[in-house]
């Protein structure tokens, strides 16, 4: 069976930990995993030497909503811009994430989805990923969620 591990993290820490964990522990050899971080995650490379080999580690290359706000932190316009706009923002980002993970979800074909949320600062991706898994793989059993806080 193919699991996919999606996680979205911004700092290196507990989350790696507990995907460390899980996968060295994974009870069935057979099964085919996969570990999908954000681009901007710096724990991937700390996990990629933890397994081994025992899972895929990698990333997509779906920005993060806190990504978004953190660049335009600073600047006086764009915050101005994102106080007004930030519900608008939210709806956008969340639509173009949900149509992003429809398409990596259908190029992966997993059989099942585990999503590990971080906590703050977000885990806007990781809800995303949760309706298109469900609305994408229809034929599949719902992802497994697990907030990690």
């Amino acid at each position: 069976m193919k699991i996919l591990f999606i996680s979205e993290n911004t700092h290196r820490g507990g989350v790696d930990t507990f995907l460390g964990d899980l996968i060295l522990a994974w009870p069935n050899l057979e099964d085919e995993l996969i570990v999908l971080g954000n681009l901007s995650h710096p724990g991937l490379a700390y996990l990629r030497e933890r397994l081994c080999g025992k899972a895929a580690v990698g990333s997509h290359d779906i920005p993060l909503y806190v990504d978004l706000v953190l660049a335009t932190t600073g600047r006086s316009a764009a915050r101005f811009f994102r106080q007004i706009f930030s519900p608008f923002s939210r709806v956008a980002y969340f639509l173009m994430a949900y149509f992003r993970f429809r398409l990596l979800f259908r190029r992966i074909a997993a059989d099942r989805l585990v999503v590990v949320a971080g906590g703050y600062p977000g885990g806007d991706s990781c809800l995303c990923a949760v309706f298109a898994w469900a609305s994408e793989m229809r034929d599949r059993p719902p992802a497994f969620f697990n907030l990690h806080n």
